[in-house]
């Protein structure tokens, strides 16, 4: 008598679980041109590093004989990686499954992710695609909402931020409680083509306004580079990535540790004789600020973010000697440098 019955089934869930939503949903998600969540995770983190936690989570149904008849995994694939050799956590929703909108098992490893960074003291990766929780209702006989000893949802997602670097990318149609997760972040960043964030999708709007509204118009990167909502617009989903692996570079793995210094084999004692003349002797001429700050910090590691938003003040991270910087300085070229309210924030 022994447990392998048990054990088989357990590993037939975790190889049904990377077949995800199943082959057709996986071709369809191609040929929208975007990748796979695991497809995503395997670009972002280094080769092999990968290892995931309840991949076997998510619903089985059954035979008479109680045998496993087929699995539908959880649709939030979460899990520790490295990214430059240094750890982290990374997880994201796996549109192949009900369009991304959480299955019971999905939710629960989607809340998990954040305690898992503050536990540990890990940088926090979300790649996010899909929506939120459906608001048609719940079924008859289901229950409704959490126990009253709940914790707070929204938590351990504060306490993430006041701990351990968090980046999130929308790299699909982001709605609900994702796209609270991504703008709850240290960095955020949304591709050109094919993603979209807000708070509650076109269906949801019309029914509520009694208009029809694209998800473009909804939360396109136009509109969330105004707004400021994300910080970055990648034109494509491995720029994005290759964003992230950038701005945490620039990071400790939390607020208990420094900066990891860098070799950026630019010479110390080295002169920057364009600095004469870049800055014009008649005050009312314009230059180019960034051209100042590329010439002042170690060559080509400046990394700016927010840059559509308070057009005004320039911000971004870089390193002088190796060392982590973060960057502020006026743009002369728009409204002469003068602080608007959106540059003030």
């Amino acid at each position: 008598m022994s447990w392998q019955k048990e054990i088989d089934e357990l590993r037939r869930k975790r190889a049904l679980a990377k077949e995800q939503g199943g082959s057709d949903a996986v071709e369809r998600q191609h040929r929208r041109g975007r990748l796979t969540v695991r497809e995503r995770i395997d670009a972002l983190l280094d080769q092999g590093s990968f290892r995931e936690l309840g991949a076997g989570a998510g619903v089985a149904e059954r035979d008479a004989d109680g045998e496993l008849k087929s699995f539908t995994p959880g649709n939030y694939v979460l899990g520790f990686g490295r990214i430059e050799q240094r750890p982290c956590v990374v997880g994201g929703e796996d549109f192949t499954v009900k369009g991304g909108s959480p299955n019971p098992a999905g939710l629960r490893k989607s809340v998990y992710a954040e305690d898992l960074a503050c536990q540990y003291r890990l940088p926090l990766v979300r790649l996010h695609e899909g929506g939120g929780g459906s608001v048609s209702g719940a079924k008859p006989g289901a229950p409704v909402g959490e126990p009253v000893g709940s914790k707070p949802r929204f938590q351990s997602v504060a306490q993430a931020l006041t701990m351990v670097p968090v980046a999130s990318a929308a790299l699909g149609p982001v709605a609900g409680l994702p796209a609270a997760r991504l703008a709850a972040s240290h960095f955020s960043v949304m591709t050109r083509s094919t993603s979209q964030v807000m708070a509650g999708g076109p269906a949801l709007v019309e029914r509520a306004l009694g208009r029809p509204v694209t998800k473009e118009e909804l939360g396109g990167p136009e509109i969330h580079l105004r707004s400021g909502v994300v910080d970055n617009v990648a034109d494509d989903e491995p720029s994005a990535l290759q964003q992230i692996r950038r701005f945490l570079s620039y990071l400790p793995l939390n607020v208990w540790e420094l900066p990891p210094r860098a070799d950026t084999r630019d010479d110390r004692n080295r002169r920057a004789d364009e600095l004469i003349s870049i800055v014009p002797r008649d005050r009312r001429r314009p230059y180019d600020m960034r051209k100042v700050i590329r010439h002042i910090v170690d060559d080509g590691t400046f990394f700016e973010m927010a840059r559509a938003y308070g057009r005004g003040q320039i911000t971004g991270l870089a390193r002088l000697n190796g060392s982590t910087v973060g960057i502020f300085a006026n743009d002369c070229n728009y409204l002469a440098g003068a602080m608007t309210a959106d540059g003030a924030r």
